[in-house]
């Protein structure tokens, strides 16, 4: 048992552990009208009203592809870039089964987090790296996994092969590489390694790359970042593209490590330790003096916690977002060593939050309950005085809201599906949009303040050229003007106090905080410090300045004196001027790329959908137990067509079968239509014993996949019917031929988890389908699967109960057996059974312990567990009870990555004391030990 539970262990982490990506199925309706620029090197796929974006993309893409400096590699090739628009998601990738791109369009709010270049020219620079990298990647031994599973075995070999840190620091070297902005020269992207080396922490290379569930780890962005430049500035541009050469003409063990010595002398590890020696030496040159702040959040931290967003109440408690590796985002007031939880919040795109007069303000997330691609931003207002929260708009798109000095209403930034931007004025009371105010040159604000008097709202805006300002907005005639002039230089969250606009900015290389005189006209510096200072908020009476900064252990409040004898004189100056984020890597031909391109806009064409409805990719091993079987798979680029071919084994019926089937996801309800034909098995109620025949089944079906996730919880609900003509052949076939129906329901809602969660504390999943023959009335099957969660004692532990069903009716033919049987247990014979099963996890280490690179234990958890279950026979003429099948025993239970792959993967141990004695052999023990995948229904 344990050596076939390791089989397929290994089976299902070759062919399920590449890369994917969260795209909805059937995401839009089939009344949408697509456009196209189509090209030698790109497909651009896209709305109406989208052309001019469009063909930018098209533009720079272009060129990217004709520049040769730092290429990877000879290999091009062309790409589908779908434009999503609909989404209020930040976001962009490239993936392959099917080899495509999607931008969604929506920019961030925070421009230090990514910079203030145009949205989609960002997208368009980093991708396209992605672009390459995947060509130029399909060759050698992944050659020969993409023969043998198509795409999704060119993914295998990619991640496999290719380090995740490279492919995003490489891309992230791409867009600095080429633009006068780039993440690389953004003073926010090094705050979190600064942060290490002022707490004097270094992690080994197994943690960076893996992460930890216990202690905060850089992403692969920023770490992949700098051993990319790294790299090139020591070896030389061809360093890269050598290696990557070699990695796939070597062993898949190690691939890129050895590559990489046969090219430059170092290891992986090597260059790690290069990396960070060489970037603590520059740190050390760069500290600065340390300010006279003080920490507000004085709560002793026992995991990671950030503190965000702080406002001074008039009773001189502090206002501020809390969230943890154990603890949802949740509004909580603190009071010196004292902290009181006012609120979570709930899912939302932008997590700021904003504060006046009794009221904190922020987004929450919406969504159309069929079109996954078409979701929402909608102001939420919360009384800190009754603690009454109140969503204020309803299916709107709108980011960073505000509240007046009048308490009436909203000022908020609208961004609609065709990046238009504005500032709007929401009522209250309403929630309807009472004012659009004009937004000449179309720049891109985020976080509107009002100012005291209610006359006048203070914004950052974003022009097309990736530069930022300040502006001053009057409310009645819209007139506005700059009152920090256009620079390259990313400025976030605002804080309006009298005459002074405080702000983060750098103009001396590190992101501090800055003031603005509008009657003198002067600019000053207020802050001092190597990693950043953000999120500023004077107190109403401006005696004290609160910032947030990145720690080690998490965001801590701080708090400096609102004093402008200490303010020190400061000239805006743009990141390109910074000498401490240039590279001689940057001074070659192609330097800001994305003003050098066409701007003619090229000709669009409609994309026909009905053209494109096949895209053939993959080929491969699938496993959902008890079903393990290949499938040939097709789904096109617009993702609401998808055909299969396959053959699959039943480990609870011992029998094989082919299908083929096709789905289409444009209609509100998505359709389905497909074949079966294999062996079945079954018994009957008065035989133990398994009778074989074969079983040809066509079947045409529907469902309805719904959405109404908002606020704290997901919630999925899917109702589906499917008809069904079975042709039965053989001598002991239970009939010649059957017509069936098959209705269906299931029911998810989960609370929002916070990242140490296990599955989420407060969750419901119902299951139940019902399969009936109507040529006779006993030829049925009832199913219900059902799961809830509990939060239990430990903020991370999770009590959950089980609870299943299943019935077959008297006849001779039986529906395919899915029930999940007690743990320990194999098949029962029997007509009816239910099941219900306690089960308490909780974790037990986190060991952040990697061996050779293969297997990397990140967690190490248990499962207390008891199964009870009832099993019956049901024969014409009466009801047999069988007996009660029960087990108790305990999972031990390991989160791990292999290979250094990103997906967390889980494995169990279990061994399950049966109590049941009339189930047993003489020979037979009453302890199982099996190996396997955890039953995960509510994540």
């Amino acid at each position: 048992m344990i050596f076939r539970g390791l089989a397929l262990l290994f089976l299902a982490f070759c062919f399920n552990s590449q890369k994917t990506y969260c795209q909805p199925f059937g995401g839009h309706p089939f009344s949408q009208r697509w456009k196209q620029i189509n090209t030698d090197t790109v497909r651009i796929i896209f709305a109406t009203g989208f052309e001019k974006q469009a063909s930018r993309i098209a533009r720079i893409e272009h060129a990217l592809a004709a520049n040769s400096s730092l290429s990877l590699g000879k290999k091009f090739g062309k790409i589908n870039i779908v434009l999503q628009n609909r989404t209020m998601e930040a976001n962009g990738y490239v993936g392959l089964a099917p080899f495509r791109s999607e931008f969604y369009t929506t920019p961030p709010q925070n421009a230090h987090l990514l910079g203030s270049l145009s949205w989609l020219d960002l997208l368009a620079l980093h991708e396209y790296r992605h672009v390459q990298q995947d060509l130029n990647f399909n060759k050698g031994w992944n050659r020969a996994l993409y023969y043998l599973s198509g795409e999704m075995g060119w993914a295998l070999g990619n991640n496999l092969a290719i380090p995740n840190w490279f492919f995003e620091g490489d891309a992230v070297l791409n867009e600095t590489r080429f633009t006068k902005q780039g993440r690389g020269r953004l003073p926010a992207f090094y705050n979190e390694y600064r942060a290490l080396f002022i707490d004097k922490v270094r992690y080994s290379y197994a943690k960076t790359r893996n992460g930890s569930f216990k202690d905060f780890v850089p992403d692969h962005y920023k770490f992949g970042y700098l051993m990319c430049l790294q790299a090139n500035e020591k070896f030389g541009e061809e360093v890269w593209k050598n290696t990557t050469q070699n990695t796939f003409c070597r062993l898949p063990l190690y691939p890129f490590s050895r590559a990489l010595k046969k090219n430059t002398g170092i290891t992986t590890k090597k260059l790690y330790v290069e990396t960070l020696d060489n970037f603590d030496q520059k740190s050390v040159a760069q500290l600065a003096k340390p300010d006279d702040s003080e920490i507000l959040n004085k709560t002793q931290k026992n995991t990671f916690t950030h503190y965000q967003y702080s406002y001074f109440l008039p009773d001189s408690t502090v206002l501020a977002l809390k969230k943890a590796f154990n603890q949802i985002p949740t509004l909580v007031l603190i009071d010196g060593e004292k902290e009181e939880k006012i609120s979570p919040q709930g899912y939302t795109q932008h997590d700021y939050i904003s504060y006046r007069n009794g009221y904190a303000t922020w987004t929450e997330s919406s969504f159309h309950p069929r079109w996954g691609w078409r979701n929402y931003s909608d102001i939420v207002s919360l009384d800190l005085k009754t603690k009454e929260k109140q969503r204020i708009t309803h299916r709107t798109k709108l980011f960073a809201p505000d509240i007046s000095p009048n308490n009436m209403q909203f000022a908020a930034v609208e961004i609609d599906e065709l990046q238009n931007n504005r500032l709007v004025l929401v009522e209250k009371l309403s929630g309807k949009i009472e004012t659009r105010l004009p937004n000449p040159g179309n720049l891109y604000y985020s976080f509107p303040k009002w100012d005291e008097t209610g006359k006048y709202i203070y914004v950052s805006a974003r022009n097309e050229k990736g530069l930022s300002a300040i502006m001053k907005i009057e409310v009645g005639s819209g007139k506005r003007d700059t009152i920090v002039p256009f620079l390259n230089q990313p400025i976030g969250q605002l804080s309006i106090a009298g005459k002074y606009v405080v702000y983060t900015a750098a103009y001396q290389g590190f992101d501090n905080l800055h003031a603005y005189d509008s009657e003198t006209k002067k600019y000053y510096r207020i802050s001092h410090g190597l990693v950043g200072h953000y999120e500023p908020s004077v107190a109403a009476k401006q005696e004290a300045i609160t910032f947030s900064q990145f720690t080690s252990k998490g965001n801590n409040l701080r708090l400096i004196p609102f004093d402008t004898a200490k303010w020190e004189n400061a000239s805006p100056a743009g990141l390109d001027e910074l000498p401490q984020y240039h590279s001689k890597l940057f001074d070659q031909n192609g330097f800001d790329l994305p003003l050098k391109v066409d701007t003619t806009t090229l000709p669009a064409t409609r994309y026909k959908q009905i053209k494109h409805l096949v895209y053939l990719h993959s080929w491969g091993l699938r496993t959902s137990h008890p079903s393990y079987g290949l499938f040939l798979t097709s789904k096109n680029i617009l993702n609401n067509t998808a055909i299969e071919l396959g053959s699959e084994y039943n480990a609870n019926e011992n029998t094989f079968r082919q299908s083929g089937n096709v789905t289409y996801g444009g209609f509100y309800p998505m359709l389905s239509i497909g074949s079966q034909n294999g062996n079945r098995s079954y018994y009957t109620f008065d035989s133990t014993s398994f009778s074989k025949f074969n079983e040809t089944r066509l079947h045409v079906g529907s469902w309805l996949p719904l959405n109404y996730t908002r606020g704290l919880y997901s919630r999925y609900l899917m109702p589906s019917a499917y008809y069904s003509y079975r042709i039965l052949n053989g001598d002991k076939a239970p009939a010649n031929y059957l017509h069936t129906i098959e209705l269906g329901f299931s029911f998810l809602n989960s609370r929002r988890k916070a990242y140490q969660h296990i599955f989420s504390r407060l969750g419901q999943f119902v299951k139940i389908d019902y399969l009936n023959s109507w040529q006779n009335a006993n030829t049925y099957q009832w199913r219900a699967l059902s799961e809830f969660t509990f939060p239990g004692i430990g903020r991370n532990h999770v009590f959950s109960v089980q609870a299943d069903y299943v019935k077959d009716g008297n006849a001779n033919y039986r529906f395919q057996d899915l029930f999940v049987y007690p743990r320990g247990y194999g098949r029962i014979f029997q007509s009816e059974m239910t099941k219900i099963g306690f089960n308490y996890h909780m974790p037990l280490f986190y060991p952040d312990f990697g061996i050779a690179g293969i297997v990397y234990f990140k967690r190490i958890r248990t499962n207390l567990f008891f199964d009870w279950s009832e099993a019956y026979n049901q024969s014409p003429n009466k009801k047999e009870f069988l007996g009660q099948y029960n087990s108790a025993g305990a999972e031990l239970i390991f989160d791990l990555n292999f290979f250094n792959l990103s997906p967390n993967f889980s494995i169990f141990v279990r061994y399950s004391h049966l109590l049941n004695e009339r189930y047993l052999n003489k020979s037979q023990e009453n302890g199982v030990w099996e190996i396997g995948f955890p039953l995960v229904r509510i994540e």
